[in-house]
């Protein structure tokens, strides 16, 4: 089951996703999601416990963009603005779909005071299909699926049944799918510039122009890394506990293929389609273009976090906890991008009906291959919530949780590529207990996303070189209102077993 599940984890959620192992997992579990919660849990209860959960997930973004300025357009420089015009406002969604898996057993192996555990997460997910696909949104995001699949084998010990310390080493495996369109016509004018002192065709308002454009298909990007979490849980009595956990970053590079796929300039654009055809990326007589296939690298660092749980008891149908964290996400400040294209590749993958010489291929490649930065700026942030667990009947336990999480993406570098917004999540829980050691739970949480208005974008797109951003910031200005929301559907079995009572 959990392998069907992690198949279909694609576009599964939208940000840091805080819910690994549903409505049980908190920073003071002492179940199986402990192990990524907090691994110290895992010995604090000398019983054999399981969890599985999938968990639809539903969420949409919107952006509407008022268009940008980028000033007349004066093909010739004589100061007066031509008849041509642009408009590149509207709005772009992006919807996601997907299941995101919980799955961790743990037991004592009848040696008391111990905890072993090992289970699968996914606790970080991004992704989304673009509406509609020809958007203003191409060069953030046209479609994409981000996901890092946790493997956790945890242990711990209680000492004195009063505190318990735990450790869990953790194996990510990394995927990244994602589609998106760049700009070329800013290259296209570098290229001319060579031979043409300061090229007065191409506009600023062209660095948005679909002519323009080059698709970036990221093909299945890997990478796997090794990382761990330690905790702490303090539990002098039954009626209250402080649990507190640190899980430890990771830095991820993401290898593998990318295909470049490029447009042919405006018909108007005659100098252009010239050019693009010197490199061999259009046949202007067809309008055929060309498909390249390269490598490319992308990496970034996941945040480390300290988690911190406080458990009352205050009677025995009853359980509450004060929970949060703070999380590091300044550790992770750009995406750090590299594509490379070989002159075997442009040669193999040219506009039908051009013969590329070796030499015009091999500086096609090099115009092609970069490595460039894309910003943003997280900031250290927290998320906090109150967790309640009720035995209603002997049958049935109902549970309940209020959450706040704070955006970590500041307004000058949002955009629906990174969206991020401060969020309050309310969800409830409704568990059914067949058996005595199971618990069949159905849970529902939705996330109300707060809108977001950018006015201060950094983001900047320029022509002329000389008035260039850096290029973690040389992408579309990103202005305009973000809104959206999650629904997270949560089915889940858990199990406990070598306990007399409940």
């Amino acid at each position: 089951m959990i392998l069907l599940l992690t198949a279909l984890g694609a576009h599964a959620a939208s940000l840091d996703l805080i819910e690994v192992g549903g409505m049980w997992g908190t920073p003071g579990a002492t179940d199986a999601t402990a192990l990524w919660w907090n691994p110290a849990g895992l010995a604090v209860d000398d019983t054999t416990t399981f969890v599985a959960e999938g968990a639809p997930v539903l969420a949409a973004v919107g952006w509407d963009r008022p268009n940008p300025d980028y000033g007349i357009i004066d093909r010739d420089a004589d100061g007066n603005a031509d008849a041509e015009t642009y408009d590149y406002s509207g709005r772009q969604d992006l919807t996601f779909l997907g299941v995101v898996p919980y799955l961790g057993v743990h037991s004592n192996f009848g040696v008391p005071n111990l905890g072993v555990g090992l289970g699968l997460a996914v606790p970080y997910a991004r992704g989304g299909d673009s509406e509609p696909l020809q958007s203003i949104g191409n060069q953030n995001i046209k479609t994409g699926n981000i996901t890092t699949l946790y493997a956790m084998l945890g242990l711990a010990y209680d000492i004195e049944d009063k505190v318990s310390l735990g450790v869990t080493g953790v194996f990510l495996d990394n995927t990244w799918d994602v589609s998106v369109d760049t700009e070329s016509v800013t290259s296209l004018r570098d290229s001319v510039a060579e031979i043409v002192d300061d090229p007065v065709y191409w506009q600023d308002a062209d660095t948005e122009n679909t002519g323009y454009a080059t698709n970036l298909d990221f093909q299945s990007l890997k990478d796997t890394a090794f990382t761990f979490n330690v905790g702490a849980n303090v539990h002098p009595t039954d009626k209250w506990s402080v649990a507190v956990s640190y899980n430890h970053g990771a830095k991820l590079v993401n290898t593998g293929d990318v295909k470049f796929t490029f447009a042919c300039p405006p018909e108007q654009d005659g100098g252009g389609r010239f050019g693009s055809a010197l490199f061999g990326l259009c046949n202007p007589a067809t309008e055929a273009v060309a498909a390249f296939d390269g490598t490319a690298e992308i990496a970034y660092q996941l945040p480390g976090r300290v988690q911190l749980g406080v458990v009352v008891n205050p009677v025995k149908k009853v359980r509450l906890e004060l929970m949060g964290a703070y999380v590091m996400w300044s550790a992770f400040t750009d995406y750090d991008i590299t594509t490379k294209l070989t002159s075997e590749a442009v040669l193999e993958g040219q506009a039908e009906g051009l013969t590329l010489t070796r030499d015009a291929a091999q500086n096609a490649a090099e115009l092609v291959s970069q490595n460039r930065f894309w910003a943003r700026d997280n900031t250290n942030t927290f998320w906090t919530g109150v967790d309640g667990k009720f035995q209603v009947h002997r049958l049935v336990l109902a549970g309940a949780r209020v959450m706040y999480d704070h955006s970590a993406i500041p307004t000058t570098v949002l955009s629906t590529n990174n969206f991020d917004a401060n969020s309050v999540e309310l969800a409830g829980l409704v568990a059914f207990k067949p058996v005595k050691s199971l618990d069949i739970g159905l849970s529902y949480g939705h996330h109300f996303l707060i809108t977001r208005t950018v006015t201060d974008s950094v983001l900047a797109l320029d022509i002329n070189p000389e008035e260039r951003n850096e290029d973690r910031t040389f992408w579309p200005n990103a202005n305009g209102t973000y809104s959206g929301g999650i629904d997270r559907f949560g089915i889940s079995v858990r199990g406990r077993f070598g306990v007399e009572e409940d």
